[in-house]
């Protein structure tokens, strides 16, 4: 696992200040590596490759009793097109039982469910990111379902936890 306080680490750029990243803050939270308060995304390093990492969430998801709707290879898409893109995945996944109390209340919390991760390639590692889940908050009118979007980010957090103590302690499984 990566400590907060490591200076040589390579994403230590989430430090900035300034530009596109300025947003970005560290948290006292060991799994959490920086969350960005412009768009809600959580943001850890995972001492993994990008393929294990992936394998590791479609596993997890799929013990949680959720369903993985797709996984989208951008770097293999940009390749196919004859152009490069570092290994780049998104896992889009949810639980229809979960996402559909939302949905009843606005029907536009359908722009961010179900749930994605992106997990991209760092110097032979994995960073994975995602959007909290109390972001849906701020942005739909779901006020009455406070414990479902409280359970969602207990969840995401969960996954990231346990991919970042899962690596450093050299266990295979997630979940």
């Amino acid at each position: 696992m990566l400590a907060l306080r490591d200076p040589d680490h390579p994403v230590r750029c989430w430090r900035r200040t300034s530009g596109p990243n300025r947003h970005q803050r560290r948290t006292a939270d060991p799994a959490v590596i920086a969350f960005d308060s412009r768009t809600g995304s959580v943001t850890v390093f995972v001492e993994r490759p990008v393929v294990q990492v992936v394998g590791l969430i479609e596993r997890w998801v799929r013990e949680k009793g959720a369903v993985v709707f797709d996984v989208i290879d951008h770097g293999a898409a940009a390749r196919a097109a004859g152009l490069e893109l570092r290994e780049e995945v998104v896992i889009v996944f949810g639980n229809p039982r979960v996402g559909t109390v939302l949905m009843e209340q606005d029907p536009n919390v359908a722009l961010d469910l179900p749930l994605r991760v992106l997990v991209y390639e760092d110097r032979g590692n994995s960073v994975v990111t995602y959007r909290d889940p109390n972001q849906l908050r701020q942005l739909y009118d779901v006020g009455a379902s406070d414990e479902v979007i409280d359970q969602l980010s207990a969840l995401m957090h969960e996954l990231v936890t346990e991919l970042t103590v899962g690596a450093s302690n050299g266990s295979a499984s997630v979940g």
